[in-house]
């Protein structure tokens, strides 16, 4: 069978056809796919100013098995103001919310089962 997800539990039955009669079903069995484990976090993380105007674009190197991304604008003792997905190793953030401070923000994988640690922060300066 191909084309499953890992990390997800599926269940089966089985029949046996011959001509004109079908043996009862036997099952269900089930297993999990393999695959499910944790994702590496984002590496490489870059946050820097973009053009004229308030615009930090943040980029990384993209994560095997990962299907998107979290990014979050983040002050430097890790409160979280904000978060956008994503499905780029890119994003331009605009309309930071001004804490006074440089802006900081944080980098996570994720796939349907998982999500990774989060990196950060890393501040535009």
């Amino acid at each position: 069978i191909v084309g499953l997800s890992p990390g997800v539990n599926y269940c089966y039955t089985i029949r046996a056809f011959q001509e004109s009669s079908e043996s009862p079903a036997a099952g269900p069995a089930c297993a999990t796919t393999q695959g499910g484990g944790p994702l590496g976090a984002p590496t490489n993380v870059r946050a820097y100013w973009i053009g004229p105007g308030d615009t930090v674009r943040i980029s990384w190197d993209g994560v095997t098995g990962a299907t998107g991304y979290e990014v979050a604008q983040v002050t430097i003792s890790g409160d979280v103001l904000g978060t956008r997905s994503t499905t780029s190793t890119v994003l331009d953030w605009s309309g930071y919310v001004h804490t006074g401070t440089w802006p900081c923000f944080a980098v996570r994988a994720v796939n349907a089962t998982n999500a990774s640690e989060w990196r950060g922060p890393y501040c535009a300066f």
